[in-house]
């Protein structure tokens, strides 16, 4: 399948958009307010510089399944503002600056792998509303880090060295989250608001 190849200094639209297949991204893509854009199963997206990625204001729908899941790769990820709301399912994020960001948005991952570069984290809540089910977060400093906002994790499991970083303002709900197969939340969030995790065996991958 040929790729659909997005350039200049930033891609926009009017209207609802769809993309399916190969997407090549060197721009920041934008949703503005009232529009959306809904990625179809199997499709697969690369950004290949670091401004690339996906600014979310209106709506973005990323409808990925089990056996027909999407892939983004490289850039910076996707970023949620203030009006715009993000659902993904079935997705695996990996290769980017900043993973998924809410900045005063919405965003609801299910069914989502999602794995962050050394150094970063693979959510980032700085305000708004962010819901993780049945996902898994790797990396290799905090994977979750929630500045204000409302947090809810529901069959998730964490793997990386420090599972989250969250400020007394973030409102938290936790259900059965896992880290490592070692420390295993089954109800309510814990205290800490820095969770150091316990060494990984490697047979984890």
């Amino acid at each position: 399948m040929i790729p659909f190849l997005a350039v200049g200094a930033a891609l926009a639209w009017s209207g609802s958009v769809e993309w399916k297949g190969s997407v090549i991204l060197d721009t920041l893509a934008r949703v503005a307010r009232g529009d959306t854009l809904k990625i179809q199963y199997g499709s697969s997206i690369r950004g290949t510089t670091p401004a690339s990625g996906i600014l979310v204001q209106g709506t973005l729908m990323m409808a990925g399944d089990v056996s027909d899941r999407i892939s983004m790769e490289g850039g910076s990820g996707i970023r949620v503002k203030s009006g715009g709301t993000a659902y993904l399912s079935g997705v695996d994020l990996s290769g980017t600056s900043a993973g998924v960001r809410v900045v005063g948005g919405r965003a609801t991952l299910w069914n989502c792998r999602v794995t962050a570069e050394p150094g970063h984290s693979a959510l980032d809540l700085e305000d708004g509303n962010l819901a993780v089910v049945r996902s898994v977060l790797v990396g290799s400093s905090p994977v979750l880090v929630g500045k204000k906002g409302n947090l809810e994790l529901d069959d998730v499991e964490l793997r990386s060295d420090t599972s989250w970083q969250l400020s007394p303002q973030v409102l938290t709900r936790f259900q059965d989250v896992d880290v490592f197969g070692r420390f295993h939340i089954g109800q309510n969030p814990p205290l800490l608001r820095t969770h150091v995790a316990p060494k990984a065996d490697p047979a984890d991958g």
